[in-house]
């Protein structure tokens, strides 16, 4: 029966071992990493709020509010209420871009009727293209 002496396997397995830290002295990056990493911080951004700039633009044009430009469901009703056409400024935000709780829209195009026209100008004017945070 042929055998292994401890003393072998002591001396292979220390020879591994040498091999094993020097391909991992070669193979370290060469770049010093640096030695304190200091913790991120929250980033503190300006966004406006689509919300408060509606309100604060149909007031500016003199409207009941943008989601009803015309007041059609203002309290007290009007009297001839079925008559009065309903305009949603929101609405036509919907049609013209992609919109989700917590996303960046843009006033880019203008409406396709006057009354969208003159909401966005007025948008422009006072804000600029944006972004508005939708948050609802």
């Amino acid at each position: 029966m042929i055998g292994i002496s401890p003393i072998s396997i002591i001396d292979v397995r220390g020879y591994m071992k040498n091999e094993i830290e020097e391909l991992r002295e070669m193979t370290k990056p060469k770049t010093k990493t640096p030695k304190k990493m200091t913790k991120p911080k929250p980033r503190k951004e300006e966004v406006l709020y689509l919300q408060d700039c509606e309100k604060y633009v149909a007031h500016k044009l003199g409207l009941h509010d943008l989601r009803d430009t015309l007041g059609k469901f203002a309290k007290p009703l009007k009297k001839n209420w079925e008559e009065i056409e309903y305009r949603d400024f929101w609405h036509f935000l919907c049609d013209k871009q992609e919109v989700h709780n917590g996303c960046d829209i843009w006033m880019l195009d203008e409406g396709d009727e006057p009354w969208q026209t003159e909401i966005v100008n007025c948008f422009l004017d006072e804000f600029g293209d944006g972004p508005y945070r939708v948050n609802w």
